[in-house]
């Protein structure tokens, strides 16, 4: 049986919380927003079978 704070993925809002992303994300000039614009992109594509869908 695993910790269950360890053996799950996290949330898009835990990871851009997460103090080491936003360092990240602000020394490479990434928003928040162009993560979620991102994020929702894809999820889009993967649902309507596009480039990064079922083939």
């Amino acid at each position: 049986m695993g910790d269950p704070l360890v053996d799950r993925e996290l949330t898009v809002e835990e990871m851009l919380s997460d103090p080491i992303v936003r360092a990240l994300m602000r020394r490479d000039g990434v928003h928040d927003d162009d993560v979620r614009r991102t994020l929702a992109r894809v999820g889009g594509s993967r649902r309507g079978g596009g480039a990064l869908g079922g083939e």
